[in-house]
């Protein structure tokens, strides 16, 4: 039978002509953010952290080509860089690029139960390691990747070691984000050489003092459900005497002043918290311990609130004061802290243009890093792709019909509207890979002929000319039949219960062996043409989950059939 890896590909990347095409592409892709451009790590040993992806695959539609399981048996608070580095950072840089994936993959998002927490003392000159403070978090350190693989540690540790900063109030500097794009000294966009990084966020993180898998979930949702929304709520800026509220208070006037412009609330308020609002959109606190519940203000779906202090995102129960999971559990989509001491340096915190950003319409990741200049010690945990205030266009496509079977060379022929600025371009993928692009008013032709028979996904994205370049997408589900080749695929139950199994059948006439996958995972591989088998449905974890199957043929990809896939939701 053929490698995991190229029956993979077939599933969850199409049948491309390889490295080449993809190459193609890669500096043609915009920036915005989308389901296409994250790829989602799980720990498979954990059933939260698999409980938490379902769910976000589902919300967000994140292609099975996108995701990958890591077998992580190490601590879930803080590990050691070289472990760090060798088995989370560099297998997933790996797989990235295995998969052909390097062209449009601009963030990388962990589930829970991953470590906040990097130490790296090793990676310090002998005398310098017994420096207090010498640890960042898991998402600072993967964002400067380039830095922590070089075992750079004065590069990363420096307090200007992110060129993506965007952190005055100058209108014109909001951009987007793309992981080819190469930054300048000067926070310019380079065409080649500079400085590239990779977005990065966690889910959540249910360690200690984190949230519950059901607050998670519920806080994702939220997210998702926010997206184009424009809300009418208040970005809170509040001040006190504490350092922690005056380091970052010489910019609350001027964001306040830009949000306005935005035709976004804000206000600079005297306290603690938000007392008694019904409207927060987004909060900005300065103290070391708060209670939220005890405000009596409610935080509306998409906002971003986040507390300076030194231990906002260390969960040990050794450290009293209130982490970032209190402002996620009453329902923000987005926090963040820093995983160890890290002075009162406000390059090491999301500046106040963090909210101006965000109101522009980036999404939720593109708008905190392009807010903090030094970012390896703090850790984003939230829904990355939230994106409240864009303006998503509507994109339709002629030359094909959702649900339709076809056959030969489609012309595909996309058109947009409903941005803040006229769409453009487009791109289409088939399976969760790139596969052609056009401008406005063009087409792009795809070769049906060259993919296996069975069922396909294809998604058209669309750019607005801005320098955001807020995307918009349509998904198209068709049946490719050149070859005359079909499958049939079943899961029952479709709803299931944890300690339960679920009977899958499958049969395609003449194939030499059936492979079925879970979000992008191998269950079973049987050989024949018939599979009959059951599965614990605790291997697929809580939650939604998509199953799908391949029937395997004997002359390469065009002798192969996809199935229909079959949505089951695990309780």
């Amino acid at each position: 039978m053929q490698s995991l890896g190229s029956i993979r590909r077939l599933l969850g990347m199409g049948l491309l002509a390889g490295w080449c095409l993809a190459g193609m592409f890669a500096r043609e892709g915009r920036a915005g953010g989308g389901p296409e451009n994250w790829f989602l790590v799980v720990n498979s040993r954990s059933d939260k952290s698999v409980a938490i992806a379902n769910h976000y695959i589902a919300l967000r539609q994140l292609p099975s080509s996108n995701v990958y399981y890591l077998d992580w048996d190490g601590s879930v608070d803080g590990v050691d860089v070289e472990t760090f580095r060798s088995k989370i950072l560099a297998p997933v840089l790996r797989v990235i690029e295995s998969r052909d994936l390097i062209s449009h993959i601009d963030g990388i998002v962990y589930s829970a139960d991953f470590p906040y927490s990097i130490e790296f003392q090793e990676d310090m000159p002998e005398g310098q390691r017994k420096q207090p403070g010498l640890a960042g978090s898991l998402t600072g350190l993967t964002y400067l990747f380039p830095l922590t693989l070089a075992k750079n540690p004065v590069a990363y540790q420096s307090g200007v070691s992110n060129q993506y900063y965007r952190g005055t109030a100058d209108a014109d500097a909001t951009r987007g984000f793309r992981g080819w794009y190469g930054w300048g000294p000067k926070g310019e966009l380079l065409e080649s050489g500079g400085n590239r990084y990779m977005l990065s966020c966690m889910l959540g993180i249910t360690a200690g003092k984190g949230n519950s898998v059901e607050e998670i979930i519920r806080y994702l949702k939220r997210a998702a459900e926010s997206d184009g929304t424009i809300p009418k709520g208040t970005i809170y800026f509040m001040s006190n005497n504490d350092i922690r509220s005056s380091t970052r208070k010489p910019q609350f006037a001027g964001a306040v002043e830009q949000l306005k412009k935005l035709d976004v609330n804000a206000e600079v308020v005297q306290g603690v918290m938000p007392s008694g609002k019904a409207d927060v959109m987004g909060a900005m606190l300065g103290i070391s311990n708060f209670d939220w519940k005890a405000s009596g203000s409610t935080i509306l779906p998409g906002a971003f609130c986040d507390n300076l202090t030194s231990f906002g995102a260390n969960m040990t129960p050794a450290h009293g004061q209130t982490v970032l999971s209190e402002l996620l559990r009453y329902g923000a989509a987005g926090s963040s802290g820093t995983a160890t001491e890290p002075g009162a340096n406000p390059q090491k915190f999301p500046v106040p243009y963090l909210h101006v950003r965000y109101a522009r319409g980036c999404t939720l990741a593109e708008a905190f890093y392009q807010s903090v200049y030094g970012p390896y010690q703090i850790a984003l945990v939230g829904d990355p792709l939230c994106r409240p205030w864009a303006k998503i266009p509507s994109i339709q496509v002629e030359g094909a019909e959702a649900g339709s079977s076809v056959k030969g060379t489609l012309a595909l022929a996309p058109s947009g509207s409903g941005a803040a600025a006229e769409v453009d371009r487009f791109e289409l993928f088939v399976d969760g890979a790139r596969a052609g692009a056009c401008g406005k008013g063009g087409s792009i032709a795809l070769d049906t002929a060259k993919y296996s028979d069975g069922y396909h996904e294809l998604r058209v994205v669309g750019f607005e000319s801005s320098p955001i370049e807020t995307q918009g997408r349509a998904i198209l589900p068709l049946m490719f039949n050149n070859y005359g080749k079909s499958m049939k695929f079943t899961a029952m139950p479709n709803r299931v219960a944890f300690s339960d199994r679920v009977r899958l059948t499958a049969s395609a006439s003449g194939a030499r062996g059936i492979w079925i996958f879970g979000n992008g995972r191998i269950l079973e591989k049987v050989n024949g043409d018939t599979a009959n088998v059951q599965i614990n449905a605790n291997r697929l974890g809580s939650g939604p989950v998509t199953l799908r199957a391949v029937a395997l043929g004997t002359g390469g990809t065009t002798t192969h059939v996809l199935a229909k896939p079959v949505e089951i939701v695990v309780e």
